[in-house]
């Protein structure tokens, strides 16, 4: 029961960031082909770190009898997101991959 608040609470956190992180994975892919995929990859883990440290040192900053700090385990949390949130976006960046093969191959079949 407490997982599932869990999640529902993540979502509802992350709905917005969700989106921009498809639409980074997939752009980039589609439009700098593999290097963007690795780019993409890169971003979406700098934006989620950034995320994270806003929200800790925000809720610390105004709320210091919660005890939050960025510990190990806060560490350790970011990290499984960036794992988490890049590997759930992989699968945008592959479309956008097969995406800018299929039109390499037909501009190549008009042209020639």
């Amino acid at each position: 029961m407490n997982l599932m608040l869990f999640l529902r609470g993540e979502i509802a956190f992350y709905w917005i960031w969700w989106l921009c992180f498809i639409a980074v994975g997939f752009c980039l892919a589609r439009y700098l082909g593999l290097l963007g995929l690795f780019a993409s990859i890169v971003l979406i883990s700098f934006l989620i770190v950034g995320i994270e440290v806003h929200s800790v040192f925000q809720d610390m900053h105004e709320h210091p009898e919660w005890g939050r700090d960025a510990d190990f385990v806060f560490w350790f949390g970011v990290l499984c997101r960036i794992v988490i949130f890049n590997m759930f976006v992989l699968p945008a960046s592959i479309v956008g991959l097969k995406l800018r093969a299929r039109r390499r191959v037909t501009h190549d079949t008009k042209v020639a």
